[in-house]
């Protein structure tokens, strides 16, 4: 089974690392924690390629109803990649990063960047259940906040559901304070650039 600590705000229980892929990114970088090699890298639900991957991968991580619904609430059991697409995909500004260990996927989350406001949206952080509370989540979180700040984005917001005190936890400890609550009642979380001293370790 796999943690997936949604941007929602959710854990969430899936199944096994996903098929290999070969990202034609040109962001990626290498990183090794625990004596084991893993990589970062860009994928583009856009592509064919690593569309039709991705919906292998996530149709495993959602073959829980319960798994679907926490990781994001819109969406309708059983999973259906075009309406996961449909729902969060469409608009521009947006990348999606992967984990991979041995060119298996065992992380995913993406990011919308507004550059108008000079601000991004985390969602969609998934980490395999044999990789978690390894500091992968963290480590994909402070590898988008270096890129971003090297765009020059000054605030990055997300969401919380308010009972989910692991999410909240790895949050809060890595920067991101309360601002407020959404319609639904979930928790707002935001962070400042300007207090962000973190370097990619590659």
């Amino acid at each position: 089974m796999n943690l997936a600590i949604s941007i929602c705000g959710f854990i969430c229980y899936g199944f096994s690392a996903c098929k290999p892929l070969q990202s034609r990114t040109e962001t990626g970088v290498n990183f090794v924690m625990n004596n084991t090699e893993y990589r970062i890298e860009t994928v583009s639900y856009q592509n064919k390629k690593d569309h039709r991957i991705l919906e292998a991968c996530l149709s495993n991580w959602f073959k829980d109803p319960k798994t679907l619904q926490f990781t994001d609430p819109r969406m309708r059991f059983p999973f259906r990649i075009n309406n996961w697409v449909n729902l969060s995909y469409q608009q521009p500004g947006i990348k999606t990063y992967i984990i991979k260990h041995e060119r298996w996927i065992i992380g995913h989350l993406s990011v919308k960047t507004v550059m108008k406001f000079m601000s991004a949206h985390l969602f969609h952080l998934i980490i395999d259940s044999p990789y978690r509370r390894q500091g992968h989540a963290e480590k994909l979180l402070i590898h988008i906040e270096n890129i971003l700040q090297e765009k020059g984005i000054s605030r990055i917001t997300l969401n919380a559901v308010q009972n989910n005190k692991p999410a909240i936890s790895l949050y809060l400890k890595n920067g991101y304070n309360k601002s407020g609550f959404t319609g639904t009642g979930s928790l707002k979380m935001e962070k400042s650039f300007s207090n962000l001293f973190h370097s990619i370790i590659s």
